[in-house]
């Protein structure tokens, strides 16, 4: 009978848990809106195939070249990539996880420009 004391008052527990839970992460959801981009904002327009992925494309920003990753300094941009107003992420990251794993992963390097994946994968010049 103790047993199942306990196990009624732990299911009651996760229960109640829950119950407060929920709505709480449901409004958090909805009622935070996240701050546009801050600082200059440059719209990248010009997207190309980048190698012979079919999730990866590069687009040169030769106005942000001194602020792009370098072999000296790969985590040196303070750039943030957004894909209708929501940022992309994570930045920095290797172009092989780019191309296996997409989902708005990007890096920015100077001769190369943004390579990056939009965060559904999809074509960037096809998908408005």
């Amino acid at each position: 009978m103790a047993y199942e004391v306990k196990t009624t008052t732990i299911m009651v527990a996760v229960g109640a848990l829950f119950a407060v839970y929920f709505p709480i992460a449901v409004w958090l959801k909805y009622s935070h809106a996240p701050q546009g981009p801050p600082g200059s904002v440059w719209k990248l327009i010009y997207f190309r195939k980048f190698d012979d992925s079919r999730i990866v494309f590069a687009s040169y920003a030769d106005k942000l070249r001194d602020v792009a990753d370098t072999n000296g300094a790969p985590d040196r941009p303070p750039v943030i990539l957004y894909e209708d107003g929501k940022p992309l992420g994570p930045a920095h990251s290797v172009h092989a996880d780019i191309a296996n794993f997409g989902h708005g992963r990007f890096s920015h390097w100077a001769k190369a420009g943004f390579i990056f994946s939009t965060s559904d994968n999809s074509d960037p010049r096809a998908n408005g």
